[in-house]
């Protein structure tokens, strides 16, 4: 082997990308059409603002499908118009993983106010957000 070759015969140190751990990649998920087809932004139809209320319905019927769906939830109070980001993870925690916000209320966490919220649903790439009481 000449001098300055390495094993594989280039020039040691040149025109190879050095990383900080030799031998590792950075990992990339990549996901399958089938699973970007199951978030809830992508249902079959481009024009997502053609979606009626049963169709978002059925594609986050739970909240842990919402959690798994990457929507966001916000809660808004028909009183006080106090507007909040639900936390999903603390309802599944308190109501389980199975509860269905839809149809549900709650009382406002304002204090003082007598108002019951309603809670309202943004899919991911969605311009629009769905009642869902």
């Amino acid at each position: 082997m000449r001098e300055g070759l390495d094993a594989s015969g280039a020039v040691a140190g040149i025109g190879r990308r050095q990383c900080s751990t030799p031998g590792t990649r950075p990992s990339r998920t990549v996901r399958s059409r089938r699973q970007r087809s199951r978030s809830g932004s992508d249902v079959g139809r481009k024009n997502l603002d053609r979606y009626t209320p049963a169709d978002w319905r059925k594609a986050g019927p739970t909240v842990q499908a919402v959690i798994e769906n990457r929507w966001r939830v916000y809660t808004e109070c028909e009183v006080c118009e106090l507007r909040m980001v639900a936390d999903l993870r603390r309802i599944a925690l308190a109501k389980g993983p199975g509860f269905s916000l839809w149809g549900q209320t709650a009382k406002c966490r304002r204090m003082g106010c007598p108002g019951k919220v309603t809670f309202h649903a943004q899919p991911p790439g969605a311009n629009i957000t769905v009642v869902m009481t």
